[in-house]
């Protein structure tokens, strides 16, 4: 099993399970200075081949329920959702959660002091987040695509597992790749200066100039491609700050 982070989302790294946060952003605007921050879409996708049931379209019914929406796609063969105020995690994953090389992840709070939104810290729904998702085993890696642009993917042994959103479960083939996605709601390119704000979001220091957005120096690009997955969409979003953050 393979599933891929791509997009704005937020590592939060002493949360036990390991918990992975997308922000919310439709609508998302500051008052100081004045920004309205473009909206993404947070959503999680699937190959439906990936899906272990006799009955796919029925195991699809049984899964979809409150804070899920289906997103109409171009692609064949993917099922998606658009995410919003739901707990999603996984099981049937029997190597314990483990992390490899993480200096290369941009980091929220290197060069300013930031702390979490209690909400977040607490797990509690809040207008912020459109979705949590529970890393309890797996192994959790960072990847860099050619432009530069750097994500995270867990994976665990070809053997048969489970997503489960709010307790629903859908059972998936081992070899399967999903991915949690959070990038532009509309074709960009380039794309907005004030994506990475939605990092931010998540804590309750909401404006940091980006200056102060941390990429560690001399990390090598990758040949990693998220076409490999099952992404919704227009896949645009080449810039850093549209990557993965941890916290703290």
């Amino acid at each position: 099993m393979e599933i891929l982070f791509y997009g704005i989302c937020t590592h939060l790294e002493t949360m036990r399970p390991y918990r992975i946060a997308l922000p919310a952003s439709n609508g998302y605007t500051i008052d100081v200075p004045p920004i309205s921050v473009p909206d993404h879409t947070p959503a999680l996708s699937l190959f439906s081949t990936d899906i272990d049931a006799e009955d796919p379209e029925a195991a699809l019914r049984a899964f979809e329920g409150r804070g899920m929406t289906r997103i109409a796609n171009t692609m064949p063969n993917v099922i998606a959702w658009k995410l919003h105020g739901i707990k999603l995690t996984y099981d049937g994953v029997a190597e314990p959660f483990g992390r490899g090389d993480w200096r290369c992840m941009p980091h929220l709070a290197k060069t300013v002091n930031v702390e979490l939104d209690p909400d977040v810290i607490a797990g509690s729904p809040t207008e912020s987040v459109a979705a949590y998702v529970e890393l309890p085993a797996g192994q959790l890696e960072m990847v860099i695509e050619s432009s530069g642009a750097r994500h995270s993917i867990v994976s665990g042994a070809a053997k048969p597992w489970s997503l489960l959103a709010d307790g629903r479960s859908l059972p998936m083939r081992g070899d399967a790749r999903v991915a949690f996605s959070n990038h532009e709601a509309a074709s960009c390119d380039p794309c907005g200066d004030h994506d990475y704000l939605l990092h931010y979001r998540l804590t309750t220091t909401k404006y940091v100039h980006s200056d102060h957005f941390y990429l560690e120096p001399g990390c090598p690009r990758g040949k990693f491609d998220p076409h490999d997955f099952p992404i919704p969409g227009d896949i645009t979003s080449t810039l850093l700050t549209c990557s993965n953050s941890t916290y703290p």
